[in-house]
């Protein structure tokens, strides 16, 4: 028995998505490290494995729950032979179940297999997070280098065209709901909540995310996504950044895409 169809699962991973988004999301930075600031001299975006996303352990890693119950994985493996064999009768289709030693019959490989796809997903998915303002005193403080740092502001649908992945915001939920594997509309159920669900305490990041199938490794160069000029609508300097960083990036900001950099510390946020 098939426990996932991986191609499956990879080929419709960019149907689903928010059909409308935010006109302009926003990415927080640190001026004092070089692959943050690739983001303006390039420009690039990164698109992180799950893997990476260690402040929160349950971040893209949904509870699973498998049939576990003998007679019921007799009717999943009776459903499975009924669309091979669909001249057989019940008690030949239940006859023949009985004899398939299915992997849902092992919890240890179910727990192997698990591993197994968490490793694929780390491998192969890439997440670019997002927020919604660029006066989040919460993510200036986590993401911006305590406002030393910068934020960018994206113009949403050609960062979109220039990703070609799919586009979701993230609900916050006190409890991550249970993904119940093999059921029927499993797949859509997965899909739709494996990368959109967090717990209450990230709230406050108010996060959007793109995401895209198609990398070989954790750390493949590839997940950094070149992105056109036109995508970045402004920049927004830390109200802390120190004068010398100031001077590099609003430079580099004046030149590069022709606009004035925004300078918070000349005003409140």
């Amino acid at each position: 028995m098939i426990l996932i169809d991986r191609q499956r699962y990879i080929g419709d991973l960019e149907k689903y998505g928010d059909k409308e988004y935010p006109e302009f999301l926003y990415k927080y930075r640190r001026a004092d490290n070089k692959n943050d600031l690739m983001f303006l001299t390039e420009p690039i975006v990164y698109l992180s494995s799950p893997i990476k996303f260690e402040d929160d352990e349950k971040d893209c890693r949904l509870p699973k729950q498998y049939p576990n119950r003998k007679e019921d994985i007799i009717q999943l493996l009776k459903q499975d032979l009924h669309k091979k064999y669909s001249e057989w009768d019940d008690q030949k289709l239940t006859s023949e179940a009985e004899k398939i030693d299915s992997p849902l019959l092992h919890p240890e490989k179910i727990i192997e297999f698990e591993r197994e796809r968490q490793d694929i997903d780390n491998k192969m998915l890439g997440i670019l997070s997002l927020t919604l303002r660029f006066d989040n005193e919460y993510m200036w403080e986590k993401y911006g280098g305590n406002s030393t740092g910068f934020c960018i502001k994206y113009d949403t649908n050609l960062l979109f065209d220039c990703t070609k992945g799919a586009i979701h915001s993230i609900s916050y939920e006190e409890e991550l709901p249970k993904i119940k594997q093999l059921e029927e509309y499993w797949m859509y159920s997965f899909l739709t909540n494996y990368f959109t669900k967090r717990t209450n305490p990230f709230c406050k990041e108010e996060e959007w995310r793109i995401y895209k199938r198609g990398f070989s490794a954790v750390d493949d160069e590839n997940r950094r996504v070149p992105i056109a000029k036109e995508c970045i609508k402004a920049v927004y300097l830390g109200t802390k950044m120190s004068d010398n960083y100031k001077q590099e990036i609003t430079e580099l900001v004046r030149n590069k895409y022709g606009l004035e950099a925004i300078d918070l510390s000349k005003g409140k946020l």
